[in-house]
């Protein structure tokens, strides 16, 4: 296969096919093997969040699916392309918000249009804003934003190509209890409403059973998928919903192989 080049529009790929595939994937850094024969497929519309421990390897793998970084064995592909290098069909959010301190919101969400001279993205920025409850700040300046809100900015630039693939490294990891609860409530909103497919890095069990349709266990270092598991909770999800049985007992299955025990469903 030949590298993608191009972004090809989300809406060429069907829903239910294979968007995001990690195939038999090792990484290595010298001597220090990262990743060790992973392989698992996100559907279209699918958010998988990987959970693991820290070390595990688990930003290595978005570095891969985004083409900062190459495998050292297997192969990692995005809507059935080989990614080798960045693209526009995949964004990705960081825990840092790196927004441009002397653009305003409107302009850090529009920046990727505006510099590939696109026609009509301004609906775009305007569907997002709104979406992304950041309308009143549209002529704010970084400086000017919570931590919060920076994230909503840097989701709403991420999201205005319309990736195919959404790529997010432990993204509230930074953020208070209280906004980080309402920061995956939003996210989870979004996902519904845009149906990207999403990548969601975290080594917060609740934060990855919350979001997630999939929780994929890391082990650590070699990082190896050592479980996988559809998740099965009705949408939309509240917090009320940790504390009822299906949700204690997924947690406990996660918990239990992160701890590397067997788990016996209850």
């Amino acid at each position: 296969m030949t590298d993608r080049s191009s972004s090809t529009p989300a809406s060429a790929t069907r829903a239910g096919e294979p968007e995001i595939v990690f195939d038999d994937v090792d990484k290595s850094f010298g001597d220090v093997i990262a990743l060790q024969g992973v392989s698992f497929t996100a559907h279209r519309g699918e958010t998988i969040c990987l959970l693991g421990p820290s070390g595990c390897g688990k930003s290595t793998c978005l570095m891969l699916a985004a083409g900062f970084e190459e495998p050292s064995g297997g192969e990692v592909r995005i809507g059935g392309h080989r990614v080798g290098r960045p693209g526009p069909d995949r964004s990705v959010v960081f825990q840092t918000a790196s927004l441009l301190p002397w653009a305003t919101v409107y302009k850090n969400i529009t920046l990727g249009p505006r510099s590939r001279h696109e026609k009509g993205y301004e609906d775009r920025a305007r569907a997002l804003l709104e979406l992304m409850g950041l309308t009143d700040f549209r002529n704010s300046y970084p400086y000017q934003l919570s931590g919060g809100m920076k994230q909503r900015a840097s989701i709403a630039r991420a999201l205005i190509g319309s990736p195919e693939a959404l790529l997010m490294d432990e993204p509230f990891g930074a953020l208070d209890a209280q906004t980080r609860l309402s920061m995956q409530e939003l996210l989870q909103s979004v996902s519904q409403k845009l149906r990207p497919t999403v990548l969601f890095i975290t080594h917060d069990v609740e934060e990855a059973i919350f979001l997630g349709d999939r929780v994929l266990v890391m082990s650590s270092r070699p990082g190896r998928v050592i479980d996988d598991f559809s998740v099965g909770l009705p949408r939309p999800r509240d917090y009320e919903m940790l504390a009822t049985p299906e949700f204690v007992n997924l947690k406990r299955r996660a918990l239990h192989m992160l701890r590397g025990e067997p788990h016996a469903a209850v």
